[in-house]
């Protein structure tokens, strides 16, 4: 996947999703879980994984790393 996509359009494509929004759904947050495991972890910033999570998730989270954010997603 290239990385000009964003991690966004990644994920929206993983889950299956028409639109990016539709990631918002909780009813898809397992779906979201998965495809979190399957995008390599150093293909996006660390700023970028917090934007994605904020924006899933809808929580502001402030100066994680990769690693932090995927274990924000584990617990939605």
């Amino acid at each position: 996947m290239e990385k000009s996509k964003g991690i966004l359009d990644e994920l929206r494509r993983i889950v299956g999703c028409l639109y990016i929004s539709d990631l918002h759904d909780s009813g898809r947050f397992e779906q979201v879980k998965r495809a979190v495991s399957e995008i390599e972890p150093d293909h996006y910033s660390d700023r970028e994984w917090q934007e994605a999570f904020e924006y899933v998730a809808g929580k502001k989270i402030e100066n994680v790393t990769e690693a932090q954010v995927r274990s924000l997603f584990e617990k939605l």
